[in-house]
C-alpha cells in the first residue's frame, strides 16, 4: 500500500513542476519569441521555413553593422534582414556595390542588378538603420523602403535553427 506522504510529495511535485512550465512559458511570452523565417531573403544563411527564437526589444536597441534583425516591415508584417549601416553612416551603391563611410562593404556586393543600380551619397539620420537581405536578389529591404527607424526593431536572434548567436555570430554545426 502506498503512504499517504509519498502520494502528498508526488502532488506537490507535480503542482510544483506545472507552475514552473507555466511561469517559463509565460516569462517566454514576453522576453522571446519564435518566428517562422518566411521567403528566401537570408538565404544562405537561414531558409524559408527555418525556425528561429528571437529575444523581443522593448526600446530601441543598439545594433551593430552585420547584425541580423527582425522587424516590423514597413509592408506589415514582419522581415529579418542584416544591418548594413547605422545611424551617422554614409553609404552610396555604385557599381554593385555598397559603401559604408567610403569603404566598399565586399560582404554586401550585389550581384543581381536588382533596385540597386546607382544611390547617391546619404548619411542616415539619428535613430536610422540600413538592412539588407543576403540574398540581394530575393529580397526586399532598404533599397527598397530606404531607411528604417531603428524602433522597428522587434527584436534579435537569440539562436538561428539551432546555433547560438553570440554578437555578430551565429555558432553553427552545420549549413
Amino acid at each position: 500500500m502506498i503512504k499517504r506522504e509519498t502520494i502528498r510529495f508526488c502532488v506537490e511535485t507535480a503542482a510544483v513542476s506545472l507552475l514552473s512550465v507555466a511561469l517559463f512559458l509565460t516569462a517566454l511570452q514576453f522576453f522571446a519569441k519564435p518566428f517562422r523565417v518566411e521567403g528566401m531573403s537570408m538565404e544562405p544563411l537561414l531558409h524559408d521555413g527555418d525556425l528561429i527564437l528571437v529575444r523581443r526589444c522593448y526600446s530601441p536597441p543598439v545594433v551593430k553593422r552585420g547584425e541580423v534583425v527582425i522587424i516590423r516591415a514597413p509592408g506589415g508584417g514582419f522581415a529579418v534582414k542584416r544591418v548594413a549601416a547605422v545611424a551617422g553612416d554614409e553609404i552610396s551603391v555604385s557599381g554593385g556595390r555598397l559603401f559604408v563611410n567610403g569603404k566598399s562593404e565586399s560582404k554586401m556586393a550585389f550581384s543581381d542588378g536588382g533596385p540597386d543600380a546607382e544611390h547617391a551619397k546619404t548619411t542616415l539620420g539619428k535613430g536610422c538603420v540600413y538592412l539588407l537581405g543576403d540574398n540581394r536578389g530575393k529580397s526586399l529591404d532598404s533599397r527598397a523602403w530606404g531607411a528604417v527607424p531603428v524602433d522597428t526593431i522587434y527584436g534579435k536572434p537569440l539562436f538561428l535553427d539551432g546555433a547560438v548567436v553570440t554578437g555578430r555570430t551565429a555558432l553553427k554545426g552545420s549549413r
